[in-house]
């Protein structure tokens, strides 16, 4: 009986061990041009987690989408509050159909701004990613 125990305790040790080294992945859904941004800001800061192309299986997923579906409610949102924002990348967790991560920017012509936008992105995933 005790030779069972021990053999239970240690197959049970080694799943929970298993199921802890289970890596997280992220695919790249829609993003439309702004992938190579999120490419090399993922390079600068040390981004733990692959990052996949498109249509992959993946834990996680990002888009890039308009903050607003009409000029109107743009032009109300910036009265309101003097802000430009006008572009949001999210984090998407399609086991728990929610939004995870958002981070609300305003989309320049410049390449510099753009992998700065994205570094803040990638850094606020590590952030939520890092706690339990």
């Amino acid at each position: 009986m005790l030779r069972w125990s021990l053999f239970g305790l240690a197959l049970f040790c080694q799943f929970t061990t298993l199921a802890h080294d289970r890596r997280t992945t992220v695919s790249l859904e829609r993003l439309w041009g702004f992938e190579r941004h999120v490419h090399a800001a993922a390079l600068e800061v040390r981004f733990p987690v692959p990052l996949q192309g498109p249509g992959t299986y993946a834990d996680y997923r990002v888009y890039l989408s308009p903050l607003f579906r009409n000029e109107l409610q743009m032009k109300a949102y910036r009265k309101s509050t003097g802000r430009m924002e006008d572009s949001v990348l999210e984090l998407y967790d399609p086991y728990c159909k929610k939004v995870r991560v958002v981070h609300t920017f305003q989309m320049n012509r410049d390449p510099y701004t753009k992998r700065r936008e994205a570094r803040q992105f990638l850094n606020k995933i590590k952030r939520h990613l890092a706690t339990p």
